[in-house]
């Protein structure tokens, strides 16, 4: 499933999760996805990607790679 496949990658590699960062539907673009799926990831929608089929073992450190990417953004 390429759903599983662009999480995992985001998971696993700092460039792919810098890139799904900085331009998520780029990112998107490379995989075969559909526009759901493309919406879902893009939009760190978990309760869609668990509809999807995407693995809670994947979206686990999914959701917590973006309390890390939160993290870095300055305070307001």
């Amino acid at each position: 499933m390429s759903l599983q496949k662009a999480i995992r990658d985001i998971n696993r590699r700092p460039d792919a999760r810098a890139e799904f960062e900085s331009a998520p539907e780029a990112f998107t673009a490379r995989y075969e996805l559909s526009a759901a799926e493309k919406a879902a990831l893009s939009a760190r929608d978990y309760g869609a990607l668990y509809r999807l089929g995407v693995h809670g073992l994947l979206l686990r450190p999914f959701s917590l790679s973006a309390r890390r990417a939160r993290s870095r953004l300055p305070h307001r």
